[in-house]
């Protein structure tokens, strides 16, 4: 095997940033070694996992999206999600949703907005 082609587990848990958190754990995984091969499907699987999880997380913010309740704080009206408010008053979904998410503290379309529990 050429030098080139083995990474060490000291690559691995550099490349996940765990040393900065954890530097102890290198004392016990010095000399564990894979070849280049097996590095590659680790981090491909590891690539995969982090999309899958991105995704997830789209999923659940577009089902909140579509049905949290929001409230106009200067108005009162209640509106069924962010896409009523865009039908009703042609402001942007991801603008009123930023807006929701930054607890009153940013006007959009003149108004403060908040979720309704």
């Amino acid at each position: 095997m050429r030098k080139k082609d083995i990474c060490t587990r000291e690559d691995i848990l550099r490349e996940q940033e765990i040393l900065k958190h954890e530097p102890d754990m290198m004392n016990d995984v010095k000399h564990w070694v894979i070849t280049h091969k097996e590095w590659k499907e680790w981090k491909s699987k590891h690539k995969q996992i982090k999309q899958e999880q991105k995704i997830n997380k789209r999923q659940l913010e577009k089902t909140q999206q579509e049905t949290q309740k929001i409230r106009c704080v200067e108005t009162g009206e209640v509106y069924k999600n962010v896409k009523d408010v865009q039908k009703k008053t042609g402001l942007g979904c991801k603008i009123v949703w930023k807006a929701c998410k930054d607890n009153l503290s940013s006007l959009v379309g003149g108004y403060h907005w908040e979720f309704v529990e």
